[in-house]
C-alpha cells in the first residue's frame, strides 16, 4: 500500500512487519533487514525498501517460485485495488 505514496511515512510496512511470523532464518533475516530500512535507514521514502537485500522483487521472487498459486491470486487483487 505505500509503494506509490509515502506522504504517511512507513505505516503500512509497520502494518506489515507487526504480523509477520518468523519461523524459519530466512524469515528472520527479512524482517531485520525490513525493521532496519524503517528504523535505521529510514530517508522519508520507499526507495530504502526498493533498495533494500529483501526488497519487493526478492519477496515477490520467493512468492513466485514458492507459491504460484498465492502469486496468482495477488496479481488477480491488484486489479481491484490501488496496490
Amino acid at each position: 500500500m505505500n509503494r506509490s505514496d509515502w506522504s504517511d511515512g512507513h505505516a503500512y510496512a509497520d502494518i506489515g512487519i507487526n504480523g509477520f511470523l518468523i519461523e524459519t532464518e530466512r524469515d528472520r533475516e527479512i524482517f531485520t533487514n525490513i525493521r532496519d530500512c524503517m528504523y535505521a535507514n529510514w530517508d522519508g521514502d520507499g526507495r530504502v525498501f526498493r533498495d533494500a537485500t529483501w526488497g519487493y522483487d526478492a519477496l515477490f521472487g520467493i512468492v513466485m517460485s514458492e507459491n504460484q498459486e498465492l502469486y496468482e491470486n495477488y496479481d488477480k487483487l491488484k486489479e481491484y485495488s490501488s496496490i
